[in-house]
């Protein structure tokens, strides 16, 4: 494997683990995995130690072992559960970054979570997913991972959402092999947002989309799934949408 070979597609998921280690650390994320999830973890690296593969449950990681990215620090605020001030510290003096590649739709994200619940619980101190431009502290992945194979808790690890004052879309369900799902601002942001969620839950459940023209209640409206983009393209995540955009209006 070369570092080429670590370029992601746009239905894979991409995990940066900011951790205090390298790769000396393997039989430690081996033991932790098997201790946390009672199966066994597969971890290989080749002879520079800076390349290699996680194995869990029949799907295959890729991981490289890079340079620290101190500015992850910055994003403490995107997490689903705040960090602590002395996780933050933590964070900021983390000596190694854990890249993590795979694809595989729901399975592929199952294996990922269990994976990352290792890494935390053995000392790491973020998970950033740079498709979904989120960070999540230690709490979070500890909450969301007590039920790994929970449609809800991948939504809320591998889905983000972001608003431009009239329409809010999602970012993260493209790894999945996804479209991403886009709303109006219509009854708040908060509204837009868990709306946007629950669909794609539904969604990665179903391992597929939604036809066009279906109607979906959300709380008291009924809303329709149109061919979308019908708002603002998403700038700061390109890849996001790859798979198309569908609209959820009222």
């Amino acid at each position: 494997m070369t570092q080429s070979d670590m370029r992601a597609t746009p239905d894979s998921f991409v995990v940066i683990v900011a951790a205090p280690w390298g790769a000396k650390a393997a039989s430690l994320l081996v033991q932790t995995y098997e201790q946390t999830w009672v199966e066994p973890l597969k971890i290989s690296f080749e002879d520079n130690q800076e390349i290699g593969t996680l194995t869990s449950g029949g799907i295959s990681v890729s991981c490289i072992l890079e340079e620290p990215i101190p500015e992850l620090v910055e994003l403490c605020g995107s997490s689903y559960e705040p960090y602590a001030a002395s996780e933050e510290v933590m964070l900021e003096m983390h000596t190694h970054v854990w890249r993590l590649v795979a694809t595989g739709g729901m399975e592929a994200s199952i294996a990922l979570l269990k994976i990352m619940t290792a890494f935390i619980e053995a000392g790491a101190s973020g998970i950033f997913l740079p498709q979904a431009l989120r960070l999540h502290s230690p709490r979070t992945i500890r909450v969301l991972s007590m039920e790994p194979d929970s449609e809800q808790a991948l939504a809320n690890i591998f889905v983000n959402a972001w608003h431009s004052g009239e329409w809010m879309r999602t970012r993260g369900l493209t790894a999945f092999g996804l479209p991403e799902i886009e709303t109006p601002v219509v009854d708040g942001l908060n509204g837009a947002y868990f709306r946007l969620m629950d669909i794609a839950a539904n969604m990665i459940r179903r391992g597929g989309k939604f036809p066009s023209g279906s109607q979906i209640m959300a709380g008291p409206r009924t809303f329709k799934l149109e061919a979308g983009p019908l708002g603002p393209a998403d700038e700061r995540v390109p890849m996001a949408g790859h798979f198309g955009v569908q609209a959820l209006v009222p």
